[in-house]
């Protein structure tokens, strides 16, 4: 983005009410080789920092829902057949791609343009890849190829999960495309490469910030970069009337306060450090495949999953299982040492507490001071989901072959 695009931004939010503590700055990021800060961002991207010390719990951005880009505020909504396709509440990123597009489509008419203006021409995105690109390549056996075929794969059945190239081409020929063309009849910009890029520019900023708007682009909080050890976060009322937004109020559309999107610093921050938001807790492949990025260390949540759902991953826990059956003898005389192996995955602390409540998810462990509390099974320096570790001592206790384990009632038995 130019600089002048800044400025022009800037100018746009605060014509917008946006209000911007004069601490901070958008600055662009230098090359990294000729600039020792610590940046989050790639060299040309866009980047807040401070310019002075900012003091703990400090609010530094205030943004009124007025100024986000959504579906409730882009005039497409006004658009019947619009209207219908919202309807389904699991294409909420499509939707919301559309509205990017028209409003680009509508040039200097928008009321964001200057907004507009200010995305990026070029997104690294996962979609884009093809299988016999570099990237997919580099990423061969990792996660983050995992994470795209299981996406390829739902796509294809009912229960459609998580987005890929296909899902989005059929949103533009069954939906977007009859909808865009319809209203602005013989446009040549109005094509699928149009509707990719503002999906993708959806993809990479948009966040959910309330009942009403749901899924928007929000300008300012779109600028900030990410890292797990984030010193900003994002507030918003969440609850607010669904039919018009606003939080507190005794007839709908006369709002009795404005509702804004703050953002406010979780952390002391010294001046020209980088201000950093955190989009989740994201682990490198996620960040891969949802953001086309990954941070210079790993995260606390790396892991390598198994989608018993998915045939080929299911092809290999069936194998895994098949290959460490053992015969189970429980007594005094004769304990297997696999057995007391399994046992010691188990953590002293709170594991039947987790079983009880099917908590399955891998999160780092709580620590407070010198007391560490890991409610995940862990050996060897690494750590496993309960779903995992069931089906390890599955495989310690079946007194059969399991090569051949298909039936439904011994996977729920596991």
């Amino acid at each position: 983005m130019a600089h002048d695009a800044v400025g022009a931004l800037l100018a746009w939010c605060a014509a917008q009410g946006v209000l911007l503590d004069d601490r901070i700055d958008v600055t662009k990021v230098r090359d990294k080789h000729e600039d020792e800060s610590a940046w989050q961002a790639e060299s040309g991207a866009l980047a807040v920092c401070a310019r002075q010390p900012i003091a703990f719990n400090d609010t530094i951005v205030v943004i009124p829902t007025s100024a986000v880009l959504s579906c409730k505020s882009s005039d497409l909504r006004h658009n019947a057949f619009f209207q219908e396709a919202l309807q389904d509440a699991s294409n909420d990123s499509l939707h919301l791609a559309l509205c990017v597009l028209y409003e680009q489509l509508l040039g200097d008419a928008s009321r964001f343009r200057d907004y507009l203006a200010s995305f990026p021409d070029h997104i690294h995105s996962s979609l884009t890849w093809d299988k016999n690109s570099t990237e997919c390549t580099w990423i061969q056996g990792t996660e983050s190829a995992r994470m795209l075929q299981r996406a390829a794969y739902y796509q294809a059945t009912a229960n459609p999960q998580g987005w890929c190239l296909a899902r989005v081409a059929a949103y533009w020929d069954g939906v977007g495309s009859s909808i865009l063309h319809a209203v602005f009849p013989g446009m040549m910009q109005c094509t699928w490469p149009k509707f990719l890029h503002a999906f993708m520019l959806v993809s990479s900023r948009a966040f959910i910030i309330n009942v009403f708007h749901g899924l928007c682009m929000v300008p300012i909080a779109d600028l900030f970069n990410h890292t797990d050890m984030h010193n900003v976060q994002v507030e918003a009322e969440e609850l607010v009337c669904l039919k018009c937004g606003a939080s507190r109020h005794k007839t709908c559309r006369v709002a009795s306060a404005p509702v804004t999107v703050d953002i406010r610093c979780i952390e002391p921050v010294e001046k020209s450090e980088e201000l950093i938001n955190s989009y989740g807790d994201l682990s490198n492949a996620a960040l891969l495949i949802k953001y086309g990025f990954v941070l210079d260390s790993k995260t606390v949540f790396e892991q390598y999953g198994y989608d018993i759902g998915y045939p080929e991953e299911r092809a290999e826990i069936e194998h895994i299982l098949a290959q460490c059956t053992i015969h189970f003898v429980p007594t005094d005389e004769c304990v297997p040492s696999s057995w007391d192996s399994l046992r010691c995955l188990e953590p002293e602390t709170m594991a039947s507490t987790q079983r009880l409540a099917q908590e399955d998810s891998v999160y780092p462990p709580f620590c407070d001071g010198d007391l560490v509390l890991d409610f995940v099974p862990q050996a060897h320096g690494g750590r496993a989901t309960w779903v995992l570790w069931r089906l390890c001592l599955a495989a310690a206790l079946l007194e059969h072959e399991v090569a051949g384990i298909k039936q439904l009632h011994i996977w729920k038995r596991i």
